[in-house]
């Protein structure tokens, strides 16, 4: 039962430390009073344009600087360092993130975690759980495979080795209406489509490896889910082509079959290296299952549901 710090906050505790390392240095060296030094740094923000190598970037990607909107401010400082375009009205893209982590570290605080409970529903005795395993999630955003895996790994620590009932995902903390991955751009695979889940493993996604033949007279591109998944059955469709791995032979098309298999399609040439790629295939309390059941049985644990 892990709790698990916001990476933002960590980031920006790890900046502020450094800096004030460097000031502390500066101080210790040139004898400058603390608070003069600040306002030095801070406030004496010399202002700029379009520095002359980021114009000629501009150019060789043929991007009008009409195009482009820049804003560089340090948070203590009473005048940008960089601005241009400022008032042009822009689609926001990733940068929306930061109203988001604005609005959540007022609401939830900076020492926001988490938590990701394990429960027990049966009699445990000797390390054998007669009963159910229950894993009840709190909407951490981070719970990806070290951490999942450390969670699971304790439970082996503490003498945990046989479940004879089954894995129950807990995702009552939320009340959610269904969310349709599709809806937004119709690109219902891509984890940027992944909606709210009190337990979601790895932002949803799972990785799907694809691989050459390792014999010449193989014609067959390798493919695999991880984590393996019982429930979905992969149709390989990949044609292997011969000549230099290209971009596009790294993004195969993803669909699903009448028999709700799932249909990989495209190209892979035989000179590309193995690769993982990250997509929406399965629902967050399916994927939360396949992971811990990996785990667990990697572990040397036994599970009887």
């Amino acid at each position: 039962m892990k709790r698990i710090p916001s990476v933002c906050v960590m980031t920006f505790c790890f900046c502020t430390s450094l800096i004030n390392s460097v000031w502390a240095e500066e101080n210790a060296i040139k004898k400058v009073p603390a608070a003069a030094l600040s306002y030095r740094i801070i406030k004496e923000v010399p202002q700029t344009g379009l520095t002359d190598s980021l114009i000629a970037l501009l150019k060789k990607h043929k991007i009008p600087s009409e195009n482009l909107s820049v804003y560089v401010r340090d948070v203590n400082a009473d005048q940008a360092m960089l601005s241009h375009n400022i008032d042009i009205a822009r689609s926001p893209a990733s940068t929306i993130k930061l109203v988001t982590t604005f609005a959540a570290l007022q609401q939830l605080g900076p020492n926001h975690a988490w938590p990701t409970e394990v429960w027990t529903r049966g009699k445990l005795t000797n390390g054998i759980l007669e009963g159910d395993l229950i894993l009840k999630g709190y909407g951490d955003p981070f719970l990806v495979y070290e951490r999942f895996w450390k969670l699971v790994s304790e439970l082996r620590d503490r003498g945990l080795r046989e479940i004879q009932g089954n894995i129950i995902i807990d995702e009552t903390y939320y009340d959610l209406p269904e969310h349709d991955r599709k809806a937004f751009d119709g690109q219902s695979f891509r984890v940027y489509n992944a909606g709210a889940s009190p337990l979601m493993f790895n932002f949803q996604a799972t990785r799907l490896w694809l691989a050459p033949p390792e014999k010449d007279s193989e014609s067959k591109v390798k493919l695999a889910l991880y984590p393996a998944n019982d429930t979905v059955n992969l149709d390989n469709q990949l044609k292997l082509v011969k000549g230099r791995c290209k971009r596009s032979h790294g993004r195969p098309k993803l669909s699903w079959g009448p028999e709700k298999q799932l249909l990989v399609s495209g190209q892979f040439s035989r000179a590309c290296k193995p690769r993982f790629l990250m997509r929406l295939i399965t629902a967050p309390n399916q994927l939360a299952f396949d992971a811990f059941k990996q785990f667990w049985l990697g572990l040397g644990g036994t599970l009887g549901g």
